[in-house]
């Protein structure tokens, strides 16, 4: 906080993403609560029409932001 504040970096900014960087701050990037990485399973997936619509969200999104660097932002 404040000047000087901030983080420090332990490796090089092109061995960072953003989907690292977001996943750190946020916890996950899950569209939906049924996605997130700590979810238990709905009892409603069999059932669920708009799941693959989701999950395939949820796979492009991680794989864009993991495939930005913190290099390509600086």
């Amino acid at each position: 906080h404040g000047k000087g504040g901030g983080y420090k970096l332990t490796r090089d900014p092109s061995e960072y993403t953003a989907g690292e960087i977001l996943r750190s701050a946020e916890g996950d990037l899950a569209p939906v609560a049924c996605l997130s990485c700590n979810a238990e399973e709905c009892p409603r997936k069999k059932e669920c029409k708009t799941l693959p619509l989701w999950e395939k969200f949820n796979d492009l999104t991680n794989d864009y932001f993991d495939s930005v660097t913190l290099e390509s932002l600086l």
